[in-house]
């Protein structure tokens, strides 16, 4: 679904709409975008302007999909002991 979500929006969402959608926190969707390959940034005046969006729409962070794709890296393993 959060794929859809990228492909319609020409890979960069704002999530804090999917959260309001879908009832949940904006950190657990935020988790799910970035665990996609997603990076959160605020868009750049050519990225409103190949997105079609107003200027005031620069001051919020979108989940950008962006090519090669960088997935976060695994956490480190802690001992237990």
């Amino acid at each position: 679904m959060f794929a859809l979500y990228l492909r319609v929006d020409e890979y960069a969402t704002n999530t804090e709409i999917i959260t309001k959608d879908l009832s949940q926190s904006t950190q657990s969707i935020n988790m799910l975008f970035k665990s996609m390959g997603c990076q959160f940034t605020k868009p750049t005046v050519a990225d409103l302007k190949r997105l079609g969006l107003p200027d005031s729409a620069a001051e919020t962070k979108r989940a950008l999909l962006k090519v090669p794709l960088e997935f976060p890296k695994p956490r480190g393993k802690r001992r237990r002991g």
